[in-house]
C-alpha cells in the first residue's frame, strides 16, 4: 500500500525535480561507493575507472 502511495506521489512530482532528486542520491552512492570501496560486485569496473580521481578510505594516509 505504501508503494502505491509513493509511485502516484512521484507520478505528479515535477520532472526535474524527480531527476536532479535521482541524481543527487546516485551521486552521493556514489562517492561512498569510491570512499568506502563497499560497491556490489557488478560495479566493480566502473568504481575501479573512477576511483583514482577521488579520495579514498584505503589511500588517506593517517589523515
Amino acid at each position: 500500500m505504501l508503494s502505491i502511495v509513493l509511485i502516484r506521489s512521484i507520478s505528479q512530482m515535477n520532472k526535474l525535480l524527480l531527476t536532479f532528486t535521482i541524481f543527487l542520491v546516485v551521486t552521493l552512492v556514489g562517492f561512498h561507493w569510491v570512499y568506502e570501496r563497499n560497491e556490489p560486485k557488478f560495479f566493480t569496473p566502473f568504481v575501479e575507472a573512477v576511483a583514482p580521481f577521488f579520495p579514498s578510505k584505503g589511500k588517506a594516509g593517517g589523515w
